[in-house]
């Protein structure tokens, strides 16, 4: 079997504060206010933020703020209503809309996509790839960020013309054997969930998501014209060749470009598409994802079995269900408490922008150890996780005994397969001063356990490169887990 440590989201560099005033419990209101105003301004005299952010408790608004500037031509502020892009925080209303249809029984999970797709080209995906496989990124399907892309974008605006930019691409794995981050996926989903409802995607999310929810600022991004009380992202990243940011959205590739520590930032315009798709790019606002979040606690979009399925293991544990998006100029975070909290973050900077305040405030809301009971599970991740840190911090080379000779490693702009290449990956790049290594969800059973979770590299300026990641593990005879 292939055994993947995929980084999903390489995020830019940005100081980020790890202190936790509140920490065992849920901070009383103007607690929370003066936590969070405290953060915020220095993230604001920093230049680090630009965008909204808002908290509600048990549906009621308790925190709202907005900063920075929306449109550097005609000078417009941002207000806490203006519209910002969400990147790959639209894939949240894919989510949805594909268990809105498994609700009504017009597809099964363990559908393939030759179901929908009965014409698609790659016959492996066709007949193998499920539409469960799509949802966890355990497909093997690619991206659309491509040469093709970069060459046309502008004329992409169709669920057909974002399929035409990969469909005849070869899988990066054989489907369900491993996980890599897929907007291509996502996309498959969109023409799936078209071909199920009759409707074009842009009709099923207003009619059947955002005008039930009262989402009336949720929409497409349309190059043709510009939405009104949008904000324009601004991005300090090269706007040529591949781009630095969130890898999610960016897909893979070569190793990205990244700013210069000064760069000015400009606006994202020439790296948008002709029309935001199923994988990413809509156009938000804090107020419509909190309305959002009581659509669906209330179950006016899912009944509870589809929602509870919606939301998985980590939000049923009694942490946070999360959605979150980031690329060139645009920066987005979401979370939904089974406490009734709901957090939301906008910026129109790249990440970290967003996500450091995220951070931020979801160390606020959540009390210590809600995030991942420690099961024997959990316990042994922490216990690989506190090696792994520990041989890096005497010789980063040394990571690589951590992973079996199979393993392949997603990331760095390439892939790593094997153990000379898995040693080189390691023994490459500057010695940071520190490492930190979170879990933020544990799975599977004892043969074939994951995890997901966040890698903080700490310069010896201070700054740091957090990364999301997910690693599938393996327990090997006398040696413990290993990636």
């Amino acid at each position: 079997m292939l055994r993947a440590f995929a980084f999903l989201a390489g995020l830019a560099l940005a100081t980020l504060s790890t202190s936790r005033p509140f920490a065992g419990q849920s901070p009383q209101r103007g607690d929370l206010k003066a936590g969070i105003d405290s953060f915020v301004d220095r993230q604001i005299a920093t230049d680090s933020f630009s965008g909204t952010l808002l908290v509600a408790r048990n549906g009621q608004i308790v925190y709202q703020r907005a900063a920075g500037i929306a449109n550097r031509e005609t000078g417009a502020p941002i207000k806490i209503d203006t519209r910002m892009q969400i990147a790959s925080a639209t894939k949240l209303f894919t989510q949805i809309a594909i268990r809105q249809l498994e609700q009504g029984g017009k597809l099964s999970l363990g559908d393939t996509v030759g179901r929908f797709l009965p014409n698609y080209p790659n016959t492996l995906v066709r007949r193998k790839v499920t539409i469960d496989q799509l949802l966890r990124h355990t497909s093997g399907v690619g991206s659309f960020w491509n040469a093709r892309y970069m060459a046309g974008r502008a004329d992409v605006r169709s669920t057909d013309d974002y399929l035409a930019l990969f469909q005849n691409d070869s899988l990066l794995f054989e489907p369900g054997t491993s996980q890599a981050y897929s907007n291509g996926g996502y996309v498959l989903l969109g023409a799936i969930i078209e071909r199920a409802s009759g409707m074009s995607y842009h009709d099923y999310l207003r009619q059947r998501i955002f005008t039930p929810a009262g989402m009336t600022e949720t929409v497409p991004y349309d190059r043709r014209g510009t939405a009104a009380n949008a904000a324009v992202g601004y991005t300090a990243q090269t706007l040529d060749g591949p781009v630095s940011g969130d890898r999610r959205l960016a897909g893979g590739g070569a190793p990205p470009r990244r700013a210069a520590p000064d760069a000015a930032r400009r606006s994202n315009a020439g790296l948008q598409p002709g029309m935001s798709g199923p994988a990413g790019d809509h156009y938000s606002t804090v107020g419509d994802f909190l309305k959002l979040a009581n659509a669906l606690t209330s179950r006016r979009l899912l009944d509870s079995a589809h929602t509870a399925a919606l939301f998985g293991p980590r939000y049923s544990s009694g942490s946070d269900f999360r959605s979150n998006g980031g690329g060139p100029g645009v920066n987005a975070e979401f979370s939904i408490y089974p406490s009734g909290d709901v957090m939301g973050v906008l910026a129109n900077y790249d990440p970290p922008s967003a996500t450091a305040i995220a951070q931020f405030v979801r160390s606020l809301l959540a009390p210590v150890g809600a995030q991942s009971p420690q099961t024997p599970l959990r316990l042994a991740v922490d216990s690989l996780h506190a090696a792994m840190v520990a041989a890096f911090k005497r010789d980063p080379a040394s990571v690589a005994r951590f992973y079996t000779d199979d393993a392949t490693i997603l990331g760095g702009g390439g892939r790593w397969a094997g153990r000379e290449q898995i040693n080189r990956y390691w023994s490459q790049g500057p010695t940071p001063a520190d490492w930190i290594l979170e879990v933020l969800e544990v799975g599977g059973d004892t043969q074939s356990p994951w995890v997901r979770g966040r890698s903080t590299l700490v310069s010896q300026s201070g700054q740091r490169m957090v990364t999301d990641y997910v690693g599938i593990l393996k327990r090997e005879p006398g040696a413990g887990l290993k990636f």
